[in-house]
């Protein structure tokens, strides 16, 4: 069973480290129009966790401005930048006054069959507002490999890419941390990356 409605975000739990997305883009951008515009266009996803409260499903990059208005500093181990192009450090604090916006919109998921492979698939279908990034994408893919013990065949049929495709981000994990903090900032490209892997 699907509900709408409007709740105060606090009831929201909000596990930043489920999230495949590492790269959160312009969030200056995002902030400054959800200050200005209130609610958003799409509800966040949730899921019950309690009485009155919620897991945050889908959705973070717009929890993530509704997070930095409140006052709230970046959390740990994300990107973002801000107007000037310049990276957000984790820690920053961008309104040293919080901006308080009361309510936000959320689609209530209660269904016993909406698991775990469910909630990544709807990272990767539902990601209309900033797109993944190959790694993020080969984050999601493997952990839909460990999670759901899906083949490649699986993943490439359930995401609507091919399995070349699948094969070829899934090889993105075996690069070391070094190499993929070079890939995140664009210093080499991934294409490239693969490429000397071979």
């Amino acid at each position: 069973m699907n509900i709408f409605k409007n709740i105060d975000p606090v009831l929201i739990d909000v596990k930043w480290e489920r999230n495949p997305r590492q790269d959160y883009g312009d969030i200056e951008s995002l902030c400054e129009y959800t200050r200005k515009h209130g609610d958003f266009d799409q509800p966040l996803l949730v899921t019950p966790s309690g009485k009155e409260n919620f897991t945050l499903e889908h959705g973070y990059r717009r929890m993530l401005a509704r997070t930095l208005l409140a006052g709230n500093p970046m959390p740990e181990g994300m990107f973002a930048i801000g107007h000037s192009g310049k990276p957000i450090k984790s820690g920053t604090i961008l309104y040293k006054e919080p901006i308080n916006i009361p309510v936000v919109s959320v689609k209530i998921i209660d269904d016993a069959n909406f698991g775990e492979t469910e909630i990544l698939l709807q990272h990767y279908a539902q990601n209309a507002g900033k797109s993944l990034t190959p790694l993020e994408e080969s984050s999601l893919f493997q952990s839909l490999v460990t999670v759901a013990k899906w083949t490649q065949a699986d993943i490439s049929e359930h995401a609507g890419c091919t399995q070349a495709h699948v094969s070829t981000v899934l090889k993105l994990n075996g690069f070391s941390d070094e190499v993929k903090n070079l890939i995140r900032s664009n210093k080499v490209a991934s294409t490239y990356a693969l490429e000397v892997l071979k």
